[in-house]
């Protein structure tokens, strides 16, 4: 989708700071600069009054924070293997 910007002379970074649901921020900067004639400078500009940049979407998820709903599925898959280990142990020595 397009959107269109009425900004004054000077220059410009633009930086995704939110990502949608399920998607992971871009890296890098795009910068433009506007000069006092009106014209825009920049490396994605397409004419002197219209810039395209593609900013990619890139699927991914965010990790568990420590102690977050994940890590008592692992503590639980881990404590079934210590006590399965166990067992093979005692059956072991009878």
């Amino acid at each position: 989708t397009g959107v269109t910007l009425t900004l004054e002379p000077g220059s410009y970074q633009l930086t995704e700071v939110e990502a949608p649901a399920g998607y992971i921020i871009a890296d890098g900067t795009w910068e433009f600069e506007i000069t006092r004639e009106g014209a825009l400078t920049g490396d994605d500009v397409v004419d002197g009054s219209t810039m395209k940049i593609t900013i990619p979407n890139t699927l991914g998820s965010e990790l568990s924070h420590a102690g977050g709903p994940g890590t008592m599925a692992i503590y639980m898959l881990g404590l079934g293997m210590f006590a399965a280990a166990g067992l093979l142990l005692l059956k072991q020595r009878v």
